[in-house]
């Protein structure tokens, strides 16, 4: 088992393990002492009460001169003038009841003491006058009520219960009974010092237990913690082990999961720059060599004039290039500027096919109802559009034909751009829309398009709370939907 370290979560887990279960022991071992004392002091209430009324019963029995026969013997009996064989005159009855004065008047373990007092506290056995066991509940019994108590005599703890002797309804007499607690008290103390022996003895098995099993229950933390420092930036395809069907393979998993998250950014942040730093390498070259190329020696001016229009029209690209990077700069960031006032969307499908559209190109025509609208920005839609009718009008020959067809259905529009040229392999459909991806096929051998307009397009309508799609096949064209949330209709 490793050692714990001051501030670990094993170390916490085991305290409070330890702290929880001590307070649980304390807790029971209270209230077992509690219960037990209890239930040792009800046992002995139900014996005395017992003995008690056994002796006004046999007491009731008997006839007035029995009574003073018994009476008799029972003090000569205490003061050593009785014989054992001198009971035998007393009748049956009498026998038993002076069984039950063989106590002392003075409670003593674990004999009784038996006091039987009249209304004015003189004891009937000894006819003189004689203190009760307890004043209190001699009172109370001589309104007719029976009563425990526990008091202390020459400082022992004694348990007293008095009953009242009635006659026609009125109380003549007190029957008090006394009992030492001492061996109530001698099994509460032997019992709370198993109980003081018994919890710490359990808490430091618990304890050392509890460190064993959180050591192996955190064992799978100090794994991951292990191979999570493995990991570097450069290697994240690296992935933490996954054993068994816990909340620790599910930790590790989750964690895989961000690996994998983490590793598809780095990948697309790598490609991204190394796309993005030959896209801006290339123009930067050409601008570099015709400026190399006219500075080399003395040109005519119309040779001049054509270099400069070259560099311009060079640094013109690299500049739209740049916007787009920019504008997708923007999209990750959530800082697209989208003013959410309703745009007429035949105005932004027109606006964008006047843009789009080339002499000698395919022809582009637009099905839209007038009074579709959806909230937005007009220049970040039309902006949307134009990239998509702008691709669509590259990649399809002029004798074919470009669709655009906006409809609404519920709370949405749909709007389709269809063209008719060389379609699209199934393998590159996943990729269409990221950063710099052109296709390796008849689609990409067109110049013109650093493979941003499909992205800016997709983060465009994702901002304004759509999507983008697109379904193509080779030999069968392309079809691009947008969906957009429709808005309050122009009247």
């Amino acid at each position: 088992m490793r050692p714990f370290a001051a501030n670990s979560v094993r170390r916490r887990l085991a305290l409070w393990n330890v702290c929880v279960l001590a307070l649980v022991l304390v807790m029971l071992g209270v209230a077992f002492r509690s219960v037990t004392r209890i239930t040792l002091t009800h046992s002995l209430d139900t014996e005395m009460e017992t003995r008690a009324t056994r002796t006004v019963a046999i007491w009731e029995r008997l006839t007035d001169g029995q009574r003073a026969a018994v009476l008799t013997a029972v003090r000569l009996r205490r003061l050593g003038l009785l014989g054992g064989d001198a009971g035998d005159r007393l009748p049956v009855a009498g026998e038993g009841l002076l069984g039950l004065f063989d106590g002392p008047e003075e409670p003593d373990v674990p004999t009784y003491a038996v006091k039987i007092l009249d209304r004015e506290g003189r004891s009937v056995i000894s006819g003189q006058s004689c203190a009760p066991h307890d004043a209190v509940t001699f009172a109370r019994s001589l309104r007719g009520v029976p009563d425990f108590s526990t008091v202390r005599i020459d400082g022992a703890p004694v348990r007293v219960y008095s009953l009242p002797v009635q006659h026609n309804g009125d109380v003549v007499a007190v029957i008090q009974l006394a009992r030492s607690l001492a061996g109530v008290q001698r099994t509460v103390r032997m019992l709370t010092r198993t109980l003081l022996l018994f919890i710490p003895a359990a808490l430091l098995v618990a304890g050392l237990g509890g460190a064993f099993l959180t050591d192996r229950a955190m064992r799978p933390i100090r794994d991951l913690r292990q191979a999570a420092q493995k990991i570097e930036a450069r290697r994240l395809s690296q992935r933490l082990p996954v054993t068994g069907d816990d909340e620790f393979a599910a930790l590790s998993a989750t964690f895989n999961q961000m690996l994998a998250r983490l590793e598809a950014a780095f990948t697309q942040q790598e490609r991204f720059t190394a796309d993005a730093s030959h896209e801006l390498r290339t123009p930067l070259t050409v601008i570099l060599g015709n400026a190399t190329l006219a500075l080399a020696k003395e040109r005519p001016a119309d040779e001049y004039r054509e270099t400069i229009a070259r560099i311009a029209r060079v640094a013109e690209t690299m500049g739209a290039t740049i916007d787009d990077l920019m504008t997708l700069a923007r999209a990750d960031a959530g800082a697209l500027q989208i003013d959410p006032s309703p745009v007429s969307l035949c105005d932004v499908l027109n606006a964008a096919r006047e843009i789009s559209g080339k002499p000698g190109a395919a022809p582009i025509s637009v099905s839209c109802d007038s009074a579709l609208a959806a909230p937005g920005s007009s220049a970040s839609l039309t902006r949307l559009f134009t990239n998509l009718l702008t691709n669509a009008v590259r990649h399809t020959p002029p004798e074919g034909a470009i669709t655009v067809t906006a409809r609404q259905a519920d709370s949405t529009i749909e709007v389709s751009v269809r063209d008719n040229g060389a379609g699209i392999a199934p393998e590159h459909l996943p990729h269409l829309g990221d950063r710099f991806y052109r296709p390796d096929t008849a689609r990409a051998a067109q110049t013109g398009g650093a493979g941003l307009g499909l992205a800016i397009s997709r983060a465009i309508a994702e901002a304004h709370g759509g999507s983008l799609a697109i379904e193509s096949a080779l030999g069968a064209g392309a079809t691009v939907r947008v969906t957009l949330p429709a808005s309050i209709s122009h009247a």
